[in-house]
């Protein structure tokens, strides 16, 4: 699948030199050389060996290593265990297998075994991971992070959301959560859109695992819904809601007429007219983040997948989902402790979504 992305037209802040830790978001920029991003694996290896513990160290490593192959010279824990995971799936139709049932577990547990046994931790939680191109919209780089950051500043939402459309999927439990990433792993569309899967930490939103196809307009939304449900109805998916969804979830929460409508009344959302004046104001002077990679294609999986599979599987044993009793035979480490906190709080309410969810699949068929 090869990325489509709009050359030139996303705004970059030029790298500036930091310690190990700031080496993720400056010199691994999609500007930097091989051999610094190979500096930077270089110098977190060594960190991690010292002080294995360093979560902060390991997650940077672990990005890093999601997108560049360092040279045969560099050597680590880390960069050995990525090796042999590409090495063991490269060339092969591994994703087929994988995303089904009856072999999804066992595959998990050979990858999470691999990481236990080159000593790679997988304390650190990762909530979300991203296929596809990276997210723009109508060409112009998504920044959502500081699109949010007006919104909660000011209420105000960014002028270009209105012009963001995402094809949401709603799975029943963790094994057809497991089984949306692959597909949207393996789905072809024309323009490679951006595409994530995610379990949801955010007290105010609704419904425990996602999967998203983000889309620059309506139109473009609805194909790519079509698209998503043929490869569904293929591969005999059928524990899942799928819908369109317009702009970020908070927005709607406090805007319910943004929010999507089959009706089209979203499109009749009026604009204040004070928000192009604070959106433009709050521009002055901030700083676009850096891109640290060109894409989120690969070949195989990163350790970074491999740690969000788990983390997906400790959100689903927290919050009680049976159906992630089948991938795990042996106790993990714990995850930090504010994040098994922020799960259990939500827990009752995200089985309760479950059901609702089940009862809401139901009456669609």
């Amino acid at each position: 699948m090869t990325a489509i992305f709009p050359q030139n037209t996303v705004q970059r802040a030029e790298p500036r030199k930091s310690k190990v830790y700031g080496t993720l978001t400056r010199e691994t920029s999609a500007s930097a050389s091989a051999a610094q991003q190979d500096n930077a694996v270089s110098k977190l290896e060594k960190l991690l060996l010292a002080n294995p513990g360093d979560i902060r160290a390991a997650r940077n490593l672990i990005t890093i290593l999601d997108f560049h192959e360092p040279s045969a010279l560099e050597t680590g824990a880390y960069t050995d265990c990525q090796r042999t995971l590409s090495s063991n799936l490269r060339g092969k139709n591994w994703i087929d297998e994988a995303m089904l049932p009856g072999k999804m577990a066992d595959r998990y547990k050979q990858w999470q075994d691999l990481l236990d046994s080159k000593g790679v931790t997988t304390k650190l939680p990762i909530a979300q991971l991203f296929m596809g191109r990276l997210h723009a919209i109508c060409g112009e780089s998504a920044n959502c992070g500081q699109r949010l950051s007006l919104f909660e500043k000011k209420g105000v939402i960014s002028k270009v959301c209105n012009h963001c459309y995402k094809v949401q999927i709603l799975p029943l439990g963790l094994v057809g959560f497991m089984q949306i990433y692959f597909v949207l792993r393996k789905l072809e569309l024309p323009n490679d859109n951006a595409r994530k899967c995610m379990v949801e930490l955010r007290e105010e939103v609704p419904y425990p695992y996602k999967g998203y196809i983000y889309c620059d307009s309506e139109e473009e939304a609805k194909n790519c819904l079509n698209v998503l449900q043929s490869v569904l109805k293929e591969t005999g998916i059928t524990s899942v809601y799928c819908g369109i969804s317009h702009g970020c979830s908070e927005y709607g929460l406090v805007y319910p007429e943004f929010k999507y409508s089959n009706d089209g009344a979203h499109r009749s959302f009026e604009w204040p007219a004070a928000w192009d004046r604070l959106e433009e104001e709050y521009w002055v002077g901030t700083q676009a983040p850096v891109s640290v990679r060109a894409d989120h294609n690969k070949q195989g999986l990163s350790i970074r997948d491999v740690i969000g599979f788990c983390t997906w599987i400790d959100f689903a044993e927290i919050i009680g989902d049976e159906t992630s009793r089948v991938f795990r035979d042996k106790p993990r480490p714990d995850k930090p402790a504010r994040f098994v906190g922020r799960v259990l709080e939500q827990s009752a309410r995200r089985r309760a979504e479950l059901e609702e969810l089940r009862q809401k699949i139901s009456s669609a068929v």
